[in-house]
This record gives C-alpha cells, structure tokens and sequence, in this order.
C-alpha cells in the first residue's frame, strides 16, 4: 500500500491510495473499512 502524494509549490497533501500493488489486497481492505465504518455507526448511540 503507498499513498498517493499531490505536491505544488508549498501544498503537499496525501491523496489516498496509488494503484501499486496487489489489487485484491487493495480490495479487501476496502471491504474490511466498509465493513468497521457500518458496524461503528450501528453500535454508536
């Protein structure tokens, strides 16, 4: 997993996800941070 870096004069930001890497693992991880976000709103009163 790399993060993806945007930077121009004095901005330097992290983007999100570049695509390097195994797209399947890419996926799962995905998946699993779909998955705590829904179960966290649910448990959350």
């Amino acid at each position: 997993m790399t993060p993806t870096r945007y930077q121009s004069g004095e901005i330097d930001q992290e983007k999100g996800i570049s695509k390097c890497g195994d797209p399947s693992i890419r996926w799962v991880l995905v998946e699993a941070a779909g998955i705590i976000l829904r179960l966290s709103k649910k448990s959350s009163p």
